[in-house]
């Protein structure tokens, strides 16, 4: 018995060894889905994980370049973050800017994203992005910068403000 005692005793001081021998501890996040979900949306960095931004965007606004004399909007990017295992299909599309927004005229401004990421998206034709894969690992993300230069040339009227719509859709294939 006593023998008993001396091997636990031992084995505990082992065990406690160890334990304190450890450095330092890592926090690791972790988020876990079991819905076919897609989270979807604007932010203000680009996005590689699985866990939702927090820095989500609902409006931006442009801001004056005087290097070029152009109005930008920079640091905005769209993503998309996909639990499920069939095909998806991204659009992204926009409206031209306009003072009344619904009513075309002659003060309209039309403007095109040039990213590399996003080059193909514009106030006339929308970005599409189309997976194609027999069988899809997941989750998948998905994330592009969006940025928009307008010469200050092309703004004819500035005594109201422009608006514009972006819209990012994703549907199943």
């Amino acid at each position: 018995m006593g023998r008993r005692l001396l091997i636990a005793f031992f084995m505990m001081l082992v065990v406690i060894y160890f334990v304190m021998a450890a450095d330092s501890f890592e926090p690791l996040s972790v988020e876990f889905t079991v819905d076919a979900t897609v989270y979807a949306g604007f932010t203000g960095s680009k996005v590689v994980s699985t866990i939702e931004p927090e820095d989500k965007i609902n409006e931006v606004y442009f801001t004056y370049s005087s290097d070029d004399k152009s109005f930008v909007i920079s640091n905005m990017y769209y993503y998309v973050q996909t639990f499920t295992a069939g095909n998806i299909i991204i659009t992204l599309s926009g409206t031209p800017l306009q003072q009344n927004p619904g009513t075309a005229s002659a003060t309209d401004i039309n403007w095109q994203s040039i990213s590399e990421d996003t080059s193909r998206l514009s106030s006339q034709s929308s970005f599409v992005y189309e997976e194609n894969q027999d069988t899809n690992i997941f989750p998948r993300v998905y994330s592009g910068e969006i940025f928009i230069r307008i010469p200050i040339k092309d703004v004819k009227d500035t005594s109201k403000p422009y608006t514009a719509t972006l819209t990012l859709e994703v549907t199943s294939k």
